[in-house]
């Protein structure tokens, strides 16, 4: 008799995706860049909290160090416009983006673009955005 099994499905080379690898690319560089402005935003709001509570002398220096902060945050918001809108939209989003305060809600859109498109992928996204570790298994591997 023979260690065969008989009613064991038929094994094949063929190995189907649900997700395009160029897709997988896509929705790592999106989850990626999130994942870095909402982390740069979480340091904004710490900064200005601490500005809020400093000394009169300590101000003008925090100032200083919440300036970069703020650019970064801009720049982190262009860069995540320009892989989830098309042309129009992100004309719109970094113009919005580089007026003070309204760069805020700007963010907010592009966080929550974000997070609608990974989402409709199949991913969880939590408060910090998605996991990246998720996407990146979700890769089409042979």
């Amino acid at each position: 008799m023979s260690e065969e099994n008989l009613f064991e499905a038929p094994q094949s080379d063929v190995y189907e995706c649900a997700i395009s690898n160029e897709k997988i690319e896509h929705l790592l560089v999106i989850a990626k860049r999130q994942k870095h402005l909402i982390y740069t935003f979480a340091l904004y709001f710490i900064v200005a909290g601490v500005l809020g509570q400093a000394d009169k002398q300590l101000q003008p220096l925090l100032s200083i160090v919440a300036m970069p902060i703020f650019f970064a945050i801009v720049v982190l918001n262009i860069r995540l416009c320009w892989k989830i809108y098309g042309t129009f939209g992100k004309i719109i989003m970094i113009s919005l983006g580089l007026i003070p305060l309204i760069n805020f809600i700007s963010v907010l859109i592009a966080s929550s673009s974000a997070n609608r498109i990974l989402k409709k992928s199949g991913f969880k996204v939590g408060f910090m955005g998605a996991k990246i570790k998720e996407i990146e298994l979700a890769a089409c591997v042979k």
